[in-house]
């Protein structure tokens, strides 16, 4: 079949370099909401998104984390609905059936996009994606739309979804006031994909610990103390190192990790004062579910091993600032 590339090149020294490329349509089909790795409750919450009359959903996560997957599943739901749907994508990734326009910008038409947003207000789109937001211009044009009554998709580069405040504030100027305009910003969701244990070769809590080193062995136990169940040995699940005929050193496949806030005007509050330390504690408060947590879930699942979650989920496995400190001078 005809793949999709995206091709990216850095050179170095030596008369060398480095060439990434991407595989942007490398799966052939959309999976729905149900199958993309999230649980019940986060499905609910983007349904109930989806089915209000106007805001802004906003998908922050790294290169490659299935934000563009994710808002492709919440469209495909909506085809056929009765309303006009609408994309704006860098390049079109997914044939969904519906309007889509491949917005390729180069550095000489930056605001391509832009152009083209400002035209779809002519043609009574209900719900629309743009592809990531890059600049002040970009981030402007999304809250302009989500401010016509009109359903609003778009993703960003944060490592939280807490970070989308600060990215869009700080780093693109986007008005604090703005940011906390009443039922503008209604959904904020961060994303990562950590690779899945092999079914047929992954090993138990007891028959991982052979294989794993002093450090290793340290973090776990911490890790455990903290989760203060220690039942959680038995549906545990680690990689097998050699792995088998059917994985890649005991893994295959990917899963999602989310977190998401639904905001409400306590949050746009602490937005507008930039207090982003008390909003967190907030957050928390009322029930907010950090993407460490869903990642403990599923590690105590045996879907996903510890150690490889450890590497997409910023601290998960960290020790306090304190403990640190105290084994500076360990031997």
């Amino acid at each position: 079949r005809e793949t999709l590339w995206r091709i990216a090149y850095l050179p170095a020294k030596d008369n060398g370099g480095q060439l990434t490329l991407r595989w942007l349509n490398k799966d052939e089909f959309v999976p729905s909401l149900d199958n993309i790795g999230w649980e019940t409750g986060h499905v609910h919450i983007m349904r109930d998104f989806t089915q209000s009359a106007s805001g802004i959903c906003l998908l922050a996560g790294q290169v490659g984390s299935g934000k563009t997957t994710t808002i492709a599943s919440a469209l495909l739901e909506l085809k056929g609905k009765g309303r006009s749907i609408n994309t704006l994508e860098d390049p079109v990734e997914f044939d969904l059936g519906i309007i889509q326009s491949s917005v390729v910008t180069q550095k000489d038409d930056e605001d391509l996009m832009f152009t083209y947003g400002k035209a779809l207000l002519r043609h009574d789109v209900d719900i629309e994606s743009h592809g990531e937001i890059r600049d002040k211009k970009g981030a402007m044009n999304v809250c302009r739309k989500g401010e016509t009554g009109q359903i609003m998709f778009s993703t960003l580069h944060t490592s939280s979804a807490l970070g989308i405040a600060h990215t869009l504030d700080e780093q693109m100027h986007v008005p604090s006031a703005l940011i906390a305009a009443p039922n503008l910003m209604k959904l904020w969701i961060y994303q990562t994909l950590v690779r899945t244990l092999c079914p047929h070769c992954c090993i138990s809590f007891n028959d991982a610990q052979a294989h794993l080193d002093d450090e290793q062995r340290k973090k776990l136990n911490h890790w455990l103390s903290e989760q203060g169940d220690l039942s959680i040995k038995e549906t545990m699940r680690f990689k097998h190192p050699d792995g088998c005929e059917h994985c890649n050193e005991g893994e295959k496949g990917r899963t999602t990790l989310v977190e998401m806030i639904v905001l409400d005007d306590e949050d746009r509050l602490f937005i507008s004062n930039k207090d982003y330390l008390g909003w967190s504690k907030a957050l928390l408060a009322k029930g907010f579910k950090p993407i460490s947590s869903h990642a403990t879930l599923k590690i105590k699942r045996g879907h996903i091993d510890v150690f490889s979650a450890n590497e997409r989920v910023n601290g998960l496995l960290s020790e306090t600032s304190i403990n640190a400190y105290q084994q500076l001078w360990e031997e």
